[in-house]
């Protein structure tokens, strides 16, 4: 299980760009980051296509499976899960958006991201996935992965202020990419770097990149080790990673 964390408009998909053409030192082939599990990609999908077919993941779905993860999700309280689970339909294993249903700020891809990355678990297949990190339930997920036997590895990504990433987001809708309220940039941007130790504690390798400039790698850490790559560190590393992971 491969985690691309980090606030909004860091450059989470730029960097899971580069870490496809990557090859593994062992083995001379690519990295394998399995199934791409995108939030967005998902929702845009759905509302052009109407529908996603759970064989492209090699899953096997019936009405009961997603009808039990909706009444568990945490996402009742932000969207209207009533509506939703009338607008949605799951049968002969596709999930299909029967009406239109619009909800701000991409609850709804991040809601079916969720459940794609809960069977993949289910079925031990290899993924990976793009988070903001903004809440500890990611935490949750490193920690059952974990349980199942998986390789768990976090490549976070970072700027020294919220500020580059509003510049960031306000570039990508300039190109047509996907918007998000500034103000929850600003609202995720502390929440993302409080987890970041509790994650880098979890996995058992973990990347670290400052992207408020170029974008550099500027440590790893596997296991207990933590080996510092470059001599100037941003002060988000040095207060979420440092001082609260290796104390």
């Amino acid at each position: 299980m491969r985690i691309i964390g980090g606030p909004n408009g860091s450059g989470k998909s730029t960097l899971f760009t580069s870490l496809r053409q990557e090859i593994n030192e062992i083995t001379g082939k690519p990295i394998r980051v399995g199934y791409f599990i995108n939030a967005d990609n998902l929702e845009k999908d759905l509302q052009e296509k109407r529908f996603l077919n759970f064989e492209d993941y090699q899953l096997s779905i019936v009405p009961n499976q997603w009808e039990a993860f909706l009444n568990k999700s945490s996402f009742f309280a932000k969207i209207n899960m009533s509506l939703f689970k009338d607008a949605v339909s799951v049968k002969n294993n596709l999930l299909q958006l029967l009406t239109p249903y619009d909800v701000p700020g991409g609850y709804i891809g991040a809601l079916i991201a969720d459940f794609l990355r809960n069977q993949l678990l289910l079925s031990g297949q290899t993924y990976s996935f793009e988070t903001v990190m903004s809440h500890p339930s990611k935490l949750d997920e490193i920690k059952h992965a974990k349980t199942l036997g998986y390789k768990t590895y976090l490549y976070f990504i970072a700027t020294t202020t919220p500020a580059i990433n509003i510049s960031r987001v306000k570039n990508r809708i300039s190109k047509a990419g996907h918007a998000v309220p500034e103000k929850s940039i600003i609202s995720r941007y502390p929440k993302s770097l409080d987890n970041l130790a509790g994650a880098t504690a979890l996995v058992d390798k973990a990347y670290f990149f400052d992207n408020s400039n170029d974008l550099k790698m500027i440590a790893t850490k596997e296991g207990e080790d933590l080996n510092i790559l470059q001599e100037q560190l941003p002060q988000w590393f040095i207060e979420n990673v440092i001082h609260k992971f290796f104390p």
